[in-house]
Protein backbone atom coordinates (compact mmCIF):
# COMPACT_ATOMS: atom_id res chain seq x y z
CA UNK A 1 0.00 0.00 0.00
CA UNK A 2 2.79 2.02 0.98
CA UNK A 3 4.17 2.15 -2.70
CA UNK A 4 0.89 2.69 -4.28
CA UNK A 5 0.29 3.65 -8.11
CA UNK A 6 4.60 2.23 -7.91
CA UNK A 7 3.80 -1.10 -6.78
CA UNK A 8 4.42 -4.17 -8.08
CA UNK A 9 2.04 -7.03 -6.75
CA UNK A 10 3.24 -10.54 -7.91
CA UNK A 11 0.63 -12.89 -7.24
CA UNK A 12 0.61 -16.61 -7.16
CA UNK A 13 -2.94 -16.83 -8.86
CA UNK A 14 -5.44 -14.32 -9.92
CA UNK A 15 -7.52 -14.83 -6.81
CA UNK A 16 -5.31 -14.69 -3.80
CA UNK A 17 -5.93 -12.41 -1.35
CA UNK A 18 -8.07 -10.31 -3.49
CA UNK A 19 -10.10 -8.80 -0.92
CA UNK A 20 -7.07 -6.64 -0.59
CA UNK A 21 -6.68 -3.82 -2.91
CA UNK A 22 -3.72 -3.55 -5.29
CA UNK A 23 -3.21 0.43 -6.60
CA UNK A 24 -0.16 -0.81 -8.64
CA UNK A 25 0.36 -3.30 -11.50
CA UNK A 26 -1.03 -6.25 -10.60
CA UNK A 27 0.54 -9.71 -11.53
CA UNK A 28 -1.82 -12.66 -11.37
CA UNK A 29 0.20 -15.59 -11.90
CA UNK A 30 4.21 -16.32 -12.34
CA UNK A 31 5.68 -17.09 -15.60
CA UNK A 32 6.97 -20.69 -16.56
CA UNK A 33 10.50 -18.77 -16.34
CA UNK A 34 10.01 -18.21 -12.47
CA UNK A 35 8.89 -21.57 -11.75
CA UNK A 36 11.88 -23.06 -13.57
CA UNK A 37 14.15 -20.61 -11.86
CA UNK A 38 11.97 -21.53 -8.18
CA UNK A 39 12.59 -24.82 -8.84
CA UNK A 40 16.38 -24.80 -9.54
CA UNK A 41 16.59 -23.16 -6.26
CA UNK A 42 14.21 -24.75 -3.64
CA UNK A 43 15.36 -27.59 -1.89
CA UNK A 44 12.54 -29.82 -1.95
CA UNK A 45 10.75 -28.79 -5.22
CA UNK A 46 9.16 -32.35 -5.88
CA UNK A 47 7.55 -32.11 -2.48
CA UNK A 48 5.69 -29.19 -3.03
CA UNK A 49 1.74 -29.07 -3.79
CA UNK A 50 0.94 -26.89 -7.43
CA UNK A 51 -0.08 -24.27 -4.94
CA UNK A 52 3.11 -24.46 -3.02
CA UNK A 53 4.83 -23.90 -6.35
CA UNK A 54 3.05 -21.29 -7.55
CA UNK A 55 3.90 -19.40 -4.03
CA UNK A 56 7.78 -20.14 -4.54
CA UNK A 57 7.73 -18.74 -8.76
CA UNK A 58 5.77 -15.76 -7.20
CA UNK A 59 8.87 -15.52 -5.19
CA UNK A 60 11.38 -15.29 -8.30
CA UNK A 61 9.53 -12.09 -9.39
CA UNK A 62 9.69 -10.90 -6.10
CA UNK A 63 13.09 -10.94 -6.60
CA UNK A 64 14.03 -10.61 -9.89
CA UNK A 65 11.08 -9.10 -11.21
CA UNK A 66 8.06 -9.04 -13.77
CA UNK A 67 10.35 -10.39 -16.66
CA UNK A 68 12.85 -12.03 -14.67
CA UNK A 69 15.94 -10.02 -15.69
CA UNK A 70 15.72 -7.03 -13.44
CA UNK A 71 16.70 -7.89 -9.74
CA UNK A 72 15.64 -5.86 -6.64
CA UNK A 73 18.54 -3.52 -5.22
CA UNK A 74 17.74 -4.81 -2.00
CA UNK A 75 15.67 -7.06 -0.28
CA UNK A 76 13.93 -6.68 3.13
CA UNK A 77 12.65 -9.51 5.68
CA UNK A 78 12.49 -10.84 8.60
CA UNK A 79 13.24 -14.24 9.71
CA UNK A 80 13.58 -15.70 13.34
CA UNK A 81 17.02 -17.55 12.27
CA UNK A 82 18.01 -13.86 11.04
CA UNK A 83 18.72 -15.58 8.04
CA UNK A 84 21.11 -13.91 4.71
CA UNK A 85 20.70 -16.77 2.37
CA UNK A 86 17.99 -19.15 2.85
CA UNK A 87 19.85 -22.00 3.80
CA UNK A 88 18.96 -22.82 7.27
CA UNK A 89 15.96 -24.91 8.44
CA UNK A 90 13.04 -23.36 9.12
CA UNK A 91 13.09 -20.06 7.21
CA UNK A 92 9.66 -21.18 4.44
CA UNK A 93 8.79 -18.98 1.45
CA UNK A 94 11.04 -16.30 2.48
CA UNK A 95 13.89 -18.36 2.38
CA UNK A 96 13.26 -19.16 -0.98
CA UNK A 97 13.36 -15.04 -1.59
CA UNK A 98 17.12 -15.05 0.17
CA UNK A 99 18.16 -18.57 -1.80
CA UNK A 100 17.38 -16.33 -4.79
CA UNK A 101 18.78 -13.44 -3.35
CA UNK A 102 21.92 -14.99 -2.82
CA UNK A 103 22.17 -15.87 -6.35
CA UNK A 104 21.61 -13.03 -7.86
CA UNK A 105 23.63 -10.81 -5.60
CA UNK A 106 20.65 -9.10 -4.20
CA UNK A 107 21.89 -7.38 -0.93
CA UNK A 108 19.26 -8.79 2.58
CA UNK A 109 18.21 -6.56 5.25
CA UNK A 110 16.80 -9.44 7.54
CA UNK A 111 14.99 -7.24 10.06
CA UNK A 112 15.61 -9.93 12.83
CA UNK A 113 19.41 -8.39 13.14
CA UNK A 114 19.88 -5.61 15.41
CA UNK A 115 22.10 -4.19 12.66
CA UNK A 116 20.51 -4.37 10.34
CA UNK A 117 16.98 -2.88 11.95
CA UNK A 118 19.09 0.27 12.95
CA UNK A 119 20.27 0.87 9.36
CA UNK A 120 16.76 0.79 8.07
CA UNK A 121 15.41 2.39 10.96
CA UNK A 122 18.04 5.71 10.26
CA UNK A 123 17.39 5.58 6.26
CA UNK A 124 13.60 5.60 7.12
CA UNK A 125 14.48 9.01 9.46
CA UNK A 126 16.62 10.27 7.39
CA UNK A 127 13.74 10.10 3.53
CA UNK A 128 11.49 11.78 6.66
CA UNK A 129 13.57 14.42 7.43
CA UNK A 130 13.67 13.64 10.95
Amino acid sequence: MGAGADADVFLPWATFENAIPVLGDRHDQPSSGAFEIAREHHPNWDALSRGGRALQARNTHQILGPTLDQPSGFAICWTSNRSLDGHEANTGGTGQALRLCAAYNVRVFNLARPEHLARIRDDLDLAAGD
